[in-house]
């Protein structure tokens, strides 16, 4: 998908994973890329695999870079299934529904974000 720079519309993709990405070196650079554009990456691990490198991604702590380009600004948000179900202490997944949810209102622009209607579900 071709986004322009200049779009008036914010993009959040959302990425359920039970393990690692195999080419975490690509996706970094991807991630780098996409900080310049009006999107947020919100990736949900599931199950109890290693998530270091999904973790990496979420850059509180260090910001991306790849071939010498630094990230212009953090866009992902990871979140491990089993951590974010234990912390609530209720219903499996409400812990993890309440901390994305959480995010929202640290994407730029969200509060003008409207939701779509469910249809057909």
């Amino acid at each position: 998908a071709v986004v322009s720079t200049q779009s008036t519309g914010y993009y959040i993709l959302l990425i359920l994973t039970d393990g690692q990405f195999t080419d975490i070196y690509d996706c970094i650079g991807a991630i780098v890329e996409a900080s310049d554009y009006p999107m947020s990456i919100i990736i949900i691990g599931v199950g109890k695999a290693d998530f270091t490198d999904m973790e990496r991604l979420d850059a509180d702590k260090k910001a991306l870079q790849h071939n010498g380009r630094k990230a212009s600004r953090d866009i992902v948000q990871f979140v491990p299934f089993e951590k974010g179900s234990e912390e609530e202490g209720s219903d499996e997944g409400d812990g993890v529904v309440k901390k994305v949810l959480g995010f929202l209102p640290t994407i730029p622009g969200s509060a003008l974000l409207d939701p779509l209607p469910l249809q057909g579900l």
